[in-house]
């Protein structure tokens, strides 16, 4: 016999909602979407929500819910619902050897279509918003509210995930855990505070020990050869063939994704957001060797996917002067913070960026899969520790 329950069990009695469910952007009132959310929130905006989901067209699913309270509109949130096998979680390791040889056996027999309640394009970006005003206490109910709601209505969804919950997230994992959501460990978040006192690279490198500076000259030279363009619209479209072979480069080497972009994303991203969206390619003899990508979101540069070939990468040590372009990018749009996400922490810890500790949230609606399988795993499996490389003199570790 198998058990089964609904992923959250808030009382909505406390609290009652009406919720409007739709399973595309353009079926969403555009006003009232636009009216709960930030204009500079770029990853909220119909015009991307509508690209995405023509790019991913048959790989992923998505859900956008309206909720009120007495006719009132109190938050909005969306969803990407995906399929998900345990063998994608493969590359993490638990420090109990017993736990990775269950692991190994029993990851292969998940297989689950899974409700995500956040960007899986970006870290850092929650899909949901509610009113102004609303107690964190309540946003966290109402936001179980929802999901719940999600799986009354659709039974062959399997299990829930939200990522990118930081430790000033404490009262929404409390309510979540206290339904019997596990947290699992994420790769920390790597974020970067510029100095307003940074008026150019120069700058920047004149703040970092000696240690460091030489480490970034040399690189300087070891990447003199690469030619960096800032390219345009028309650029990015010709060159798409070029970036997607490198975006894939990439990802191959991913320790965890639960889609892939499908031809076009760049070119299209590009046509939104103009210079809000920037594309730098990076070539060696005329050729796209590498390329990385940038949200302009206000006073904070996001830092999108990248792509190398990692043959040129050894030589040339392509990613290292992609991240002092970063820097340096910043300090040009004068932004006051650099998001470089998840991965790679170590080496983005040594240009300044510095760890913030996030985790994530699961369920399976299995009630055994979930409290045998799910918990124990969630607790065990870790991703590899890495050293944290502080290149700052004024805070030399």
């Amino acid at each position: 016999m198998i058990f089964c329950f609904p992923l959250c069990q808030a009382d909505s009695l406390l609290m009652p909602y009406n919720f409007e469910t739709f399973n595309s952007v353009a079926e969403v009132p555009f006003e009232q979407w636009q009216r709960m959310v930030p204009a500079n929130n770029l990853m909220f905006q119909f015009s991307y929500l509508k690209h995405l989901e023509e790019n991913q067209q048959g790989n992923m699913r998505f859900k956008y819910v309206l909720v009120r309270q007495n006719e009132a509109l109190m938050g909005v949130a969306y969803f990407q619902v995906v399929q998900f096998s345990g063998t994608q979680l493969s590359n993490y390791h638990a420090e109990s050897s017993i736990v990775n040889r269950i692991k190994d056996w029993v990851l292969p027999l998940i297989k689950v279509e899974m409700l995500v309640g956040a960007n899986l394009l970006m870290t850092g970006e929650k899909g949901f918003y509610c009113k102004t005003g609303i107690s964190e206490t309540d946003m966290a109910d109402m936001y179980l509210q929802v999901v719940q709601h999600i799986f009354k209505g659709e039974t062959q969804i399997g299990a829930f995930l939200m990522t990118d919950i930081f430790e000033t997230d404490s009262v929404l994992r409390q309510k979540f855990e206290a339904e019997g959501f596990h947290p699992i460990y994420e790769e920390p978040d790597m974020k970067m505070q510029l100095r307003p006192e940074w008026k150019s690279i120069d700058d920047y490198l004149n703040s970092i020990s000696s240690k460091y500076r030489v480490r970034a000259k040399k690189c300087m030279a070891l990447s003199g050869s690469l030619v960096r363009k800032n390219l345009s619209e028309q650029e990015v479209k010709n060159f798409e063939p070029d970036i997607y072979r490198l975006y894939k480069n990439t990802i191959a080497k991913s320790t965890f994704n639960l889609f892939e972009l499908q031809p076009g994303f760049f070119t299209g991203q590009k046509q939104l957001f103009g210079e809000r969206y920037m594309v730098f390619g990076y070539f060696l003899n005329d050729k796209l060797v590498g390329f990385n990508s940038l949200y302009c979101n206000q006073k904070s540069g996001e830092v999108h996917y990248i792509g190398l070939d990692y043959e040129v990468n050894k030589k040339h040590h392509t990613y290292q002067r992609m991240l002092y372009d970063m820097v340096e990018c910043g300090i040009e749009q004068q932004f006051a913070r650099l998001h470089f996400g998840r991965t790679a922490s170590e080496i983005k810890s040594t240009v300044g960026a510095v760890p913030v500790t996030v985790n994530g949230i699961l369920k399976h609606r299995n009630f055994i899969v979930n409290n045998i399988i799910i918990k124990p795993l969630a607790a065990a499996i870790k991703p590899k520790d890495f050293v944290f490389r502080n290149p700052f003199k004024d805070t030399v570790a």
